[in-house]
């Protein structure tokens, strides 16, 4: 049976680029306070939690 680092996947480079996407996304969350698309989730949580006005995307 074939695994992922047998088949060219290196897990630690995609986490690391997860990182660094979520903290560029991250740098405008306080941006966005108060308005549509305001992050509403801690750091950790399995899910992001945005709030769209008159409903939540999950």
């Amino acid at each position: 049976m074939i695994d992922y680092k047998k088949a060219g996947v290196d897990i630690k480079a995609g986490d690391a680029a997860s990182i660094i996407a979520y903290n560029f996304a991250k740098s405008t969350f306080n941006s966005r306070k108060g308005m549509i698309g305001e992050p509403l989730v801690e750091d950790g949580s399995f899910a992001g939690l945005i709030d769209m006005g008159e409903f939540y995307l999950v």
